[in-house]
């Protein structure tokens, strides 16, 4: 993997307006525009890309089967149907961005916590607040739950060190989500 760092977007994902920092995977960028593959925002067939192995062929749970009887699938993973109707795949999709950091912001402390929650489990969080009246609670808070903050006047928390512990569907779907926002800015290079 070639991750391409220090790349900021201005997201809408679901609703809330984010800054987005991550790094592109420029070879499954290349690999993606070369077969025609865009942004998969299904979180459903993730979790079945997920639940399939990435080096060699595994069996696709029953309840995903269904997903692989679209030929579009082809560009997501490798599938085989045995002769006793059994269905065996293998991913060959990866995450095109890694998310770095969310930045939010937000009118008022709660506002801006609340939002701050709702990305808890997709990486680092920053609230920007422009400006606020006591900072004693919110930067107690902020630090308790990791969450940085700043304000006009500079930085008063920093982040905690977003440490994931397993890669989930959700966050898949939000680095797809983030992936074709990308795409449909008016950046040559993305195209490339």
């Amino acid at each position: 993997m070639s991750l391409q760092r220090d790349h900021q977007l201005d997201a809408e994902v679901d609703g809330a307006q984010l800054l987005v920092s991550f790094g592109l995977d420029l070879e499954e960028h290349q690999r993606r525009h070369k077969a025609g593959v865009a942004a998969v925002p299904d979180e459903t067939l993730l979790a079945a890309l997920l639940s399939i192995p990435e080096d060699r062929l595994g069996p696709v749970e029953p309840r995903f089967v269904h997903l692989f009887d679209d030929p579009a699938t082809s560009a997501y993973a490798t599938v085989i149907d045995d002769p006793d109707g059994n269905r065996w795949a293998q991913c060959t999709l990866r995450a095109p961005v890694s998310v770095s950091q969310i930045d939010a912001y937000a009118d008022s402390w709660r506002g801006g916590l609340r939002l701050a929650h709702d990305w808890v489990g997709y990486a680092a969080r920053v609230i920007h607040l422009s400006a606020i009246d006591d900072v004693g609670l919110p930067c107690i808070e902020a630090a308790e739950y990791g969450v940085g903050l700043v304000t006009d006047a500079g930085t008063l928390v920093t982040p905690s060190e977003y440490r994931p512990r397993r890669w989930t569907a959700a966050r898949w779907r939000f680095a797809e989500l983030v992936y074709d926002q990308f795409l449909n800015q008016a950046i040559p290079s993305a195209h490339t």
